[in-house]
């Protein structure tokens, strides 16, 4: 089939999740630009016994048109009669399903150390009576950039998987890293496929992976004998089910030069972290959109 080449626009980056409420961290606050109120904070939804998927909310309570916003409406209804397990145990809590996006982000502390981190956001939740298929998925467009082998990072033995590392086209010719990993079964299918000259663009559907990892260590001490300390560590994932090239394949030039930008935008807000700390300022800089080599640890895109 004949591809053609389409230039950067925001892609795809949905996600759904159909659960019970967790947790639910919702509030109505005044605007610091127009001082009208708008509804902020996130909600928590358990889908399975490990797996639980955390949307950020923001919603003002009118449009830039200066009508009454119908998102701000939803979740004010939906904080009225919305119930936690932390509230009331899991059996009474409220049921949920919520389409939303999926936010890649990076940001820097006052010291310059950068984060990198995949979020949800949604400005929407239904409340269900049942739940019919409890999960959490998502479905992208974007650019594949490399496809390397995943490493267990204490024994350094591979796993099997590799990770996409791809970036995320968004607004105003932007973009986003976005690491997507692949299950050993088709490990060698990502490898073949998108390795190809031409089919670096693709459709990539999967699960939203959201669990926590426990380690544990044991220190011998000379008085009082040996301890065990427990390490929590949350593990965010997007996981490969399905995926494909796009007929259309994005403009080669147009990711460069998307690279080359957020590359000084990302320079700009680790600047203004450190400068922060200069004069006192104790806050991380960031959170939304910065350039490609965020998470990639300033790669060779290999153009």
């Amino acid at each position: 089939m004949e591809q053609t080449t389409i230039f950067l626009s925001q892609a795809t980056a949905k996600a759904y999740t159909e659960g019970i409420l967790s947790e639910i961290k919702l509030e109505i606050v005044k605007d610091e630009k127009d001082g009208g109120n708008k509804v902020e904070g996130y909600i928590t939804i358990k889908t399975d016994d490990i797996n639980y998927t955390t949307y950020n909310i923001t919603a003002k309570a009118t449009t830039k048109a200066g009508k009454p916003s119908k998102s701000y409406e939803n979740l004010v209804a939906f904080m009225e009669r919305a119930h936690s397990i932390a509230e009331v145990g899991e059996e009474e809590a409220t049921k949920v399903r919520v389409n939303g996006q999926v936010n890649p982000w990076t940001s820097f502390n006052q010291m310059g150390a950068k984060t990198h981190k995949v979020g949800y956001k949604t400005g929407f939740v239904s409340i269900i009576s049942e739940l019919k298929d409890p999960r959490s998925t998502f479905e992208v467009e974007c650019f594949v950039q490399s496809v390397d082998d995943e490493f267990d990072k204490e024994t350094q033995v591979p796993t099997g998987r590799v990770i996409l590392h791809t970036l995320l086209p968004i607004y105003n010719n932007g973009i986003e890293p976005l690491d997507i990993v692949a299950p050993q079964e088709y490990a060698m299918a990502c490898k073949q496929l998108f390795t190809q000259p031409g089919c670096q663009s693709a459709h990539i559907m999967g699960n939203i992976g959201n669990t926590k990892e426990e380690k544990k260590t044991t220190v011998e001490y000379q008085i009082g004998g040996a301890v065990t300390k427990t390490q929590t560590k949350n593990v965010n994932e997007l996981i490969l089910t399905h995926a494909g090239t796009m007929e259309q394949q994005y403009e080669l030039e147009t990711i460069q030069r998307a690279i080359a930008e957020y590359d000084l935008v990302l320079e700009s807000k680790k600047k203004r972290a450190m400068e922060s700390n200069k004069v006192g300022g104790n806050k991380t800089i960031g959170g939304t959109t910065i350039g490609a080599n965020a998470a990639a640890g300033h790669r060779n895109f290999g153009f």
